[in-house]
């Protein structure tokens, strides 16, 4: 209940901005906006081996904008990703397969020339299976918070923070989530860009109960757009450190992910005009969740 008073107030207060952003501009809606499509390759050191175990990993993407005004807007996300790995070169056994979804939703204030700020919420589920479907778990992940991005000439910073709630088996564990992001145009049409974040959350109670993850990841990319054609290419690597206690064990674990991708474009010319005036937001990257199942 807590959690859900926590959504409607972020959305009350973005909500807010609204008249006098109407008051402020009468220029025509814009929509801006973007379909993509990754593959690409993710591994783990794995401590038995004393090696890495390799796998796939495809991502599928959305985000729109619509404008009411020049300054006032919303953007809304959809992100579909998935890694599969088979262990010891044997694909009829040892298996796992991550695949989570997440649906993000933003309204903001944007002065193209110089900030955007605004707030936002986000539900996203996971779903983590080994050897098939024989030892499956599903989590649930709810997030509220606030963004807000600054244009240093061809340079942009953003930063996300706010509070989370995952759900599985029963149980709920609150935390908070903070993510930063450097993006830098060496062209009107070529991107560079890096982030940092940080994701932690718990269920509390006793040591043996508590189920607790802390985590941070990084990574950078490029994309490219082709002139006078709607399509661009991209490429990312992302690593993610997670740290997990749950009933009375603690393991850690490192995730690392190479994607390479296309997008179709509509609505903003360059990739930069997007930036400054297009769907530039993006939603909360979650941590390499499982969801644990208690020790008998």
């Amino acid at each position: 209940m807590h959690f859900h008073r926590l959504l409607a107030a972020a959305a009350v207060i973005t909500l807010a901005m609204a008249p006098a952003a109407m008051a402020a501009s009468s220029t025509p809606p814009l929509t801006d906006g973007f379909v993509s499509i990754a593959a690409g390759g993710a591994w783990f050191p794995d401590s038995d081996s004393e090696g890495n175990e390799h796998g796939m990993s495809l991502e599928g993407a959305a985000s729109g904008e619509y404008n009411f005004t020049s300054v006032l807007g919303f953007q809304g996300d959809l992100v579909v990703q998935s890694q599969h790995f088979e262990f010891d070169n044997d694909p009829s056994e040892d298996t796992s397969t991550l695949r989570n979804a997440d649906a993000a939703l933003h309204v903001f204030y944007r002065d193209s020339s110089q900030f955007l700020y605004g707030g936002f919420v986000q539900f996203g589920t996971d779903t983590f299976s080994f050897d098939g479907d024989s030892l499956a778990s599903t989590d649930d992940r709810y997030y509220a918070g606030a963004e807000a991005q600054y244009f240093l000439g061809d340079a942009t910073l953003y930063g996300q923070a706010g509070a989370q709630q995952v759900t599985f088996d029963g149980q709920s564990a609150p935390g908070w989530f903070a993510t930063f992001e450097a993006r830098y145009f060496l062209q009107p049409d070529f991107k560079i860009e890096a982030h940092v974040g940080a994701n932690d959350f718990s269920t509390g109670g006793s040591d043996f109960d508590n189920v607790a993850v802390n985590s941070w990841n990084a990574g950078v990319g490029a994309e490219y757009k082709f002139a006078n054609a709607p399509f661009s290419i991209f490429a990312k690597y992302d690593f993610t450190h997670e740290d997990s206690t749950a009933f009375g064990s603690t393991d850690s674990f490192d995730d690392n992910r190479v994607l390479v991708g296309v997008k179709f474009n509509f609505g903003a010319e360059t990739l930069e005009d997007r930036d400054r005036s297009g769907a530039s937001l993006k939603p909360v990257t979650s941590p390499i969740f499982a969801a644990p199942e208690e020790a008998n």
